[in-house]
């Protein structure tokens, strides 16, 4: 029988700035280059977009966007960066 909820730790440690940028904005172009496709195999079924996948992919920009500067921002300051990123996994039915 499987667990009704898995949770496992995605990204875990101290970055300096850089590092995290490079870890995080990695991740969100992943991200971004998943819901393109969803959105190109929507269309090849259906012939219309994927509002739903290209809405996300608008958040996705928009987020990494914002990222950025507060990544640069704290290079420039020399900042270290502790991530804590936990992916949750729920069965539904």
């Amino acid at each position: 029988m499987y667990n009704k909820t898995e949770n496992i730790a995605l990204i875990k440690g101290d970055f300096d700035a850089s590092e995290a940028k490079d870890v995080i904005l990695s991740l969100l172009n992943d991200k971004i280059g998943f819901q393109a496709l969803k959105n190109l195999r929507h269309e090849e079924k259906k012939g219309k977009p994927n509002a739903q996948a290209l809405q996300r992919i608008a958040e996705l920009k928009q987020n990494i966007q914002h990222l950025s500067s507060f990544f640069n921002h704290c290079t420039e300051q020399g900042y270290k960066l502790k991530i804590h990123s936990e992916i949750k996994i729920e069965v539904t039915q």
